[in-house]
């Protein structure tokens, strides 16, 4: 995905059509999204979960042989070529694996469990040196220095925060639709398409309307419509039919189409030498988000259904021990132990605390995309035109120097 977007910016350096190009990618993105729920849902009604890995095959061949013919050769000169810096890569990734770790311990333990504590401490130390590495090298895996720009800034933080924010809730999601609509992989799948299609039917506009009324306008704009989408699942989720979600997921799927603009104001100011960096952060924003939301809001979402399920009121059923703590774990499993004791009341409370636990994490998210709306409004440069290409060569020596 990286390299897709670094030969985005290197075949085209017209501003303009970069940005339709990116809508382009874009929507070729969601197209994914859209079938890809339906056919892993099928495969996994027919098959084992390794189909729908399997499945992939064939289309990463296609996916090569094609490039062999279409993709245009862009590789550094040998002067500006790169190699590989393992100590950073050690510590990115461990760094990475230790702050997720943690906070999945403090869900599971809560805070007075020492152990994450030391292990989070030890997580951010990495981290921290691993972006000192990065300033002092002259050839750094991940050249920091590009977020010195404020809209490179803004694209990233939009694009991390906002995967954050949506990863969890559209994982819940797909376990409500499972668990309390009993629907099968298959049409979970398809009940999850009114975010697709949101996205599809957005993306193509977006950077056009960026073009008009600026990307300070649109990019927290988009951002804000995917906050009314989480805002109305809390609102009129109690509980929480299929209209309401079908509503409120058409809603982020138009805000996140966005996200096109995002990319382009990453690309807008960094040279062509830098698009394989700008392109890699760009991408591992996405993917920390998404895996940072499922942790941090995955976790609080897991920690409000405890709360909400009060499991001591079925001691005296024989809820107690284990059966008691697979029935706290999650829904699934308070819904296992229901059919295995024949307590049908605690399946109901325990899809009710779900709920009210889903829509809940829907508003915190909801909140949280509020807030990256107004810091991305703040970082745009008001006279920004993503139409334009700016001086980035002054810019950049000027930061080395």
């Amino acid at each position: 995905m990286p390299t897709t977007l670094s030969m985005i910016r290197v075949i085209f350096e017209n501003p303009k059509e970069r940005a339709t190009a990116l809508a382009v990618w874009s929507i070729a993105s969601s197209i994914g999204a859209v079938f890809g729920p339906i056919i892993g849902g099928a495969l996994l009604e027919q098959f084992s979960w390794h189909s729908a890995f399997l499945i992939n095959v064939p289309f990463a061949i296609i996916a090569v042989v094609a490039g062999l013919f279409l993709l245009p050769e862009s590789k550094l000169s040998k002067e500006k070529s790169h190699s590989w810096d393992i100590p950073s890569t050690i510590l990115s990734i461990a760094g990475m694996i230790g702050l997720v770790w943690s906070i999945k311990e403090f869900s599971k333990e809560g805070l007075a469990d020492i152990i994450p504590w030391v292990v989070i401490v030890l997580a951010i130390t990495m981290i921290v040196i691993f972006v000192k590495r990065n300033l002092s090298s002259s050839d750094p895996m991940l050249d920091v220095r590009l977020f010195k720009k404020r809209s490179f800034s803004a694209g990233t933080i939009a694009a991390f925060m906002t995967m954050f924010a949506m990863a969890s809730v559209l994982l819940l999601a797909s376990q409500w639709l499972q668990v309390v609509e009993e629907l099968s992989p298959f049409k979970a799948g398809l009940y999850l398409l009114p975010m697709a299609i949101g996205d599809m039917v957005f993306a193509p506009i977006a950077p056009g309307l960026a073009a008009r009324f600026g990307p300070k306008i649109v990019l927290p704009s988009g951002i804000g419509i995917a906050a009314i989408g989480m805002f109305i699942m809390y609102f009129f989720g109690h509980p929480l039919s299929y209209s309401t979600m079908a509503l409120a997921l058409i809603l982020v799927g138009a805000g996140m189409a966005s996200l096109a603009v995002a990319s382009a104001l990453i690309m807008l100011e960094t040279p062509t030498s830098k698009a394989g960096n700008a392109a890699a952060v760009e991408e591992s924003m996405y993917d920390l988000g998404n895996v940072f939301g499922v942790a941090v809001l995955g976790s609080l979402s897991s920690m409000l259904y405890r709360v909400f399920l009060d499991i001591s009121s079925f001691s005296s059923k024989g809820i107690v021990g284990d059966l008691a703590h697979v029935a706290e774990e999650s829904v699934v499993g308070a819904v296992e132990v229901a059919k295995a004791t024949g307590i049908k009341q605690l399946a109901n409370e325990a899809v009710t605390s779900f709920n009210d636990a889903f829509v809940a994490t829907a508003l915190v998210g909801g909140i949280i995309m509020i807030i990256i709306s107004i810091v991305v409004y703040l970082l745009i440069p008001k006279s920004l035109d993503i139409t334009k290409q700016n001086s980035t060569k002054h810019i950049f020596l000027d930061i080395v120097d």
